[in-house]
């Protein structure tokens, strides 16, 4: 260290030194002015050179700091890192060594105008150069570290220390020397080392005080730091102070690294500040909880965002209910006019009129009863205007009213409002009054409508005499009273099941036109060519099979509801529907299977009147021949001509041989049955009851036999046959004979065309 003081205080003041004299020996201009400068300030030879004349000598400082300029006492300083720093945007680790060399520095022109140039008028504050601008202020401006001659720190130059020193100490020695004895210089130097040494100690003290403020300061701002990251749920690197670091700066340096914390915690207070009174008053309105928002630690971005959207959620509460509100009282306030009404106490008058009235769930649901009791109360007034209005109508019917000013204030009064009502009940009461005056007129047509709704529900003659007063005739107003009841159930029953009553109607129409249909079915001369009848009935039939199902459901599901709802059966003529229909069925199936026997059973006429069931035929016996069976013999040949007389005949086409392979089946039902399965439809049954009840002598059936192993054996040639009939047919006044087909069988029919 002491090798270090003597090297500071020695070489760096020979060196400056060497440098000025260098710079001002190159510069003879700056050296007169110099000088000029040093005789101004002592005039002669032995002139004292004191404190105060130091201070006389501005241009003499700045030629030294000129010449420290252009020939710097070292080439640079270095640092070894203690951390990992950013140096220029590069990345250094810690432990590396980075000299900082000032050359490039003192002779660049961004710094120093004219740097090559010996200026020592840069360095004073006054001086100007030849455009009027002081260079030395405008370095300092932009950055005073660029001219550090003798470093800067802890770890400056300790010459500069001792030199700054030594001069004060021997300018004082001199002043005392020619003051005082040589004894009271040396007691000065005492008391001064004693002044000097309580100073430093004073200065220590101070200096530790004013260290241990600015740790304070770092450790109060490392804890409002930790509290702002805690706060903010942010995180913040301050890490340690390092060495070569002064405390003061690393306390700036804190201040500023956590002020944009301090700035976003101000911000995020003052918006909490802002949203909690909104959603007070919210609430308030609304009659809803608070949602809390903590203050200690301040809520998340998200938290934030959704006590925003809780705040939104709110508003449009608000608007809806305020809506709502609106719209209540309105219809509040209609319905009242309507009813003629008014606000009964001051609770009612503020719900309906009260602009700053609270949004709650309570007051929202006082205005929704109180519309709801107005509303029942308006459909009940309309209910009772619609009514008295239809009993005045009939009335005036019954009565054959001709006091149009009455009337015409009736038809005028078309609002459903208590002034219409009140009205009408006049007008109900003055028209009852005169129906009083006629209660026998009255009754009567009562009576007649009573008959035709009993008609029209259907209503069998028991349970119409169940209503005992309609042949009462002791006529007074119980009895009238009894007769409107009446009415009034009846018309009620049939509007509660009109949808039964429709479908009983079109069951009924379709049930009929099916037995007609039957009926038809069943006629012997059914085949007969009726202009394409028989295909539109079969598709009649058809649908009316689809159909009558479906409908017969609908009605099963209905009557069911309807049991359920009125805990008994649903009568129709006094009988339930259900068993009815189901009893129509049965009977209309034990119809069928009776015809079917009829014609599949012959029966023969015995004596006069006497019905004789025949025995059966045996194997290879003839059928006994009665006048049944010839009749039956003649009906088949006139069925015969009807089948041929047919337009599937009449269209002769190709595909002949089709068409007779069906006639054949037609006329072989057993054998067409046993191969194929089909079941033959009942008007073809009925054909062939009629063609099987024949039986035909051997020698016939022998012939019928051949006439079969013929047609067997070339269908073409019936075709033919048929054809050749066809067109004898076509010729006028023609008598011929023409091939009868039954069973397979052929035989000579007479024929009249």
């Amino acid at each position: 260290m002491a090798m270090d003081m003597l090297m500071a205080g020695v070489d760096t003041t020979s060196r400056t030194f060497t440098a000025a004299l260098l710079c001002l020996a190159k510069n003879p201009e700056k050296q007169a002015v110099l000088r000029e400068e040093v005789m101004n300030v002592l005039p002669e030879k032995d002139s004292e050179f004191t404190e105060a004349s130091m201070k006389n000598v501005p241009y003499l400082r700045a030629c030294i700091k000129e010449s420290q300029r252009i020939y710097p006492l070292v080439i640079g300083n270095g640092r070894f890192l203690n951390r990992d720093s950013v140096l220029s945007g590069y990345q250094v680790p810690a432990g590396t060594c980075v000299s900082m060399v000032p050359l490039s520095l003192l002779s660049s022109e961004e710094h120093f105008l004219k740097a090559a140039e010996f200026l020592p008028e840069r360095w004073i504050r006054n001086a100007t150069d030849s455009n009027g601008q002081c260079p030395a202020n405008d370095l300092k401006l932009k950055n005073p570290f660029v001219f550090l001659p003798f470093g800067f720190g802890p770890r400056m130059c300790v010459g500069k220390r001792i030199e700054m020193t030594g001069d004060h100490v021997e300018q004082l020695h001199s002043m005392w020397s020619l003051m005082f004895e040589p004894k009271t210089c040396e007691d000065f130097l005492h008391k001064l080392k004693a002044h000097a040494d309580n100073f430093y100690t004073d200065l220590l003290t101070e200096s530790r005080e004013k260290q241990a403020a600015i740790l304070d300061d770092i450790a109060a701002l490392r804890a409002e730091a930790s509290d702002l990251t805690r706060l903010l749920h942010e995180t913040v690197d301050i890490g340690q102070r390092p060495d070569d670091v002064p405390l003061i700066i690393w306390q700036l340096k804190l201040d500023k690294s956590i002020e944009h914390l301090r700035e976003e915690l101000s911000k995020r207070r003052a918006e909490i500040g802002e949203l909690l009174p909104q959603q007070e008053q919210l609430c308030e309105e609304l009659g809803a909880l608070p949602l809390p928002l903590l203050a200690d630690p301040l809520p998340l971005p998200d938290e934030m965002d959704g006590f925003r959207d809780h705040l939104e959620n709110l508003r449009s509460q608000r608007a809806v209910r305020q809506t709502e509100l609106d719209q209540l009282r309105k219809a509040i306030k209609h319905d009242m006019k309507m009813l003629e009404l008014m606000p009964q106490t001051d609770a009612e008058d503020r719900l309906l009129n009260d602009l700053s009235h609270n949004l709650t769930p309570e007051t929202l649901e006082r205005l929704r009863q109180m519309r709801n009791s107005y509303a029942e109360q308006i459909q009940e007034l309309r209910s009772k205007i619609h009514d008295m209005r239809e009993k005045i109508y009939v009335l005036w019917d019954r009565l054959q009213e001709t006091d149009e000013s009455a009337m015409r204030r009736v038809r005028e009064c078309t609002e459903n409002t208590q002034r219409t009502y009140d009205i009408l009940h006049s007008e109900l009461q003055r028209c009852q009054a005169l129906r009083s005056q006629n209660l026998k007129t009255f009754i009567e047509q009562l009576r007649v409508e009573i008959s035709k709704w009993w008609d029209l529900t259907l209503k069998s003659q028991q349970e119409r005499k169940r209503f005992s007063n309609y042949y009462n005739k002791y006529y007074n107003e119980d009895l009238l009273e009894l007769h409107d009841l009446e009415l009034d159930d009846l018309k009620s029953f049939y509007t509660c099941n009109k949808e039964i009553f429709d479908l009983c109607e079109s069951r009924a129409e379709l049930w009929s036109r099916m037995q007609a249909l039957g009926e038809k079915a069943n006629e012997p001369n059914r085949f007969n060519n009726r202009g394409g009848q028989f295909l539109k009935e079969e598709k009649e039939r058809k649908a009316i099979t689809s159909k009558l199902p479906k409908i017969e459901q609908q009605i099963t599901e209905l009557v069911h509801a309807h049991e359920v709802q009125s805990h008994g059966p649903y009568l129709v003529y006094g009988e339930n529907i259900l068993e009815l229909m189901a009893g129509e069925w049965e009977n209309y199936r034990q119809a069928k299977q009776s015809a079917a026997r009829k014609k599949a059973s012959p029966t023969t006429r015995t004596g006069s009147s006497s019905k004789l069931i025949m025995p059966p035929p045996t194997a290879g016996s003839t059928a006994h021949r009665t006048p049944r069976t010839l009749k039956n013999m003649s009906s088949m040949s006139t069925s015969t001509m009807s089948l041929r007389k047919t337009p599937t005949i009449l269209l002769i086409t190709p595909n002949m041989t089709k068409s007779t392979g069906n006639l054949h089946k037609r006329l072989n039902p057993s054998a067409a049955a046993s191969s194929s399965g089909y079941r033959t439809p009942n008007a073809k049954r009925s054909l062939m009851s009629s063609l099987n009840s024949i039986r035909p002598s051997p020698s016939t059936t022998q012939r019928l036999a051949n006439s079969q192993l013929k047609a067997s054996k070339s269908p073409l040639k019936r075709v033919r046959v048929l054809d050749n009939t066809l067109r004898r047919k076509g010729q006028p006044n023609s008598c011929h004979r023409e091939r009868s087909i039954d069973n397979g069988m052929e035989e000579d029919l007479p024929l009249n065309m």
